[in-house]
């Protein structure tokens, strides 16, 4: 019997070693270790996704940077041209437009150095919508010479690129256009100025150029209003602008 109770004890010591190494086994500091390393991987996933969210704003930066050199470098070959343009076309305009004015009348001449600028650019529009382009042309360059502000200048040789093109003379306008963006280049007034290059260079079949002048237009007033919106969606589709 006593030899009985021995064996039953010594179970029971076994039993209870057992439920405490169970016990022990799933403490606090186990469940605080796994934790622990729970955490540690999920700070390693957050550090990977804020590595490749800098990455894609590297590459997104990268991107912009390309299309704003691109862009620049778009302006300044547009620039370019035209001033070549201008430059080129100095000489024979010079001499034609001396032969022109010895041949106006002389009471126009002096009519025309007297009145006021404003007056001028009125009396210029008002022959541009008779289509009497010639007399639009005279009254715009007066204008120019009479101008002494930036506004009355842009005016003028805004009515001067529209009376060239009324006379057909598409490189005359172009180059007018650009006078007159060039004069007040954040003006409201630049997007149509810009507009109009586009259209000389359209009809000069001179695709690049018209399309370069509109890649201008949206990158200096990405805001521009409905109504040049919408000519610059038809200038763009007319030039195959891509």
């Amino acid at each position: 019997m006593r030899h009985h109770n021995a064996k039953w004890l010594t179970r029971f010591s076994c039993i209870t070693g057992l439920g405490l190494v169970i016990l022990f086994s799933t403490s606090p500091l186990s469940a605080r270790a796994e934790d622990e390393g729970g955490t540690r991987d999920l700070v390693a996933q957050l550090l990977q996704r804020v590595a490749a969210l800098e990455a894609s704003q590297r590459e997104l930066r990268g991107d912009v940077d390309q299309l704003s050199n691109q862009v620049k470098t778009q302006s300044e070959a547009l620039n370019k041209k035209l001033e070549d343009a201008q430059f080129n076309a100095g000489a024979g305009s010079g001499m034609a437009a001396k032969s022109k004015d010895a041949a106006a009348p002389q009471e126009k001449t002096e009519s025309a150095r007297a009145a006021p600028p404003a007056d001028l650019i009125k009396q210029g529009k008002a022959a541009l919508l008779a289509r009497n382009f010639d007399v639009s042309q005279a009254k715009a360059q007066a204008a120019i010479k009479a101008a002494r502000d930036t506004k009355t200048r842009v005016d003028a040789r805004f009515l001067l690129a529209q009376s060239l093109a009324g006379q057909k003379n598409y490189k005359g306008s172009a180059l007018a256009y650009f006078d007159a963006y060039k004069a007040a280049p954040r003006a409201v007034s630049a997007q149509e100025s810009l507009l109009g290059v586009s259209a000389s260079m359209l009809a000069l079949d001179r695709r690049k150029d018209a399309c370069e002048a509109l890649g201008k237009l949206k990158h200096d007033f990405p805001d521009m209003s409905s109504r040049i919106h919408k000519a610059y969606n038809s200038f763009f589709r007319r030039a195959h602008c891509g």
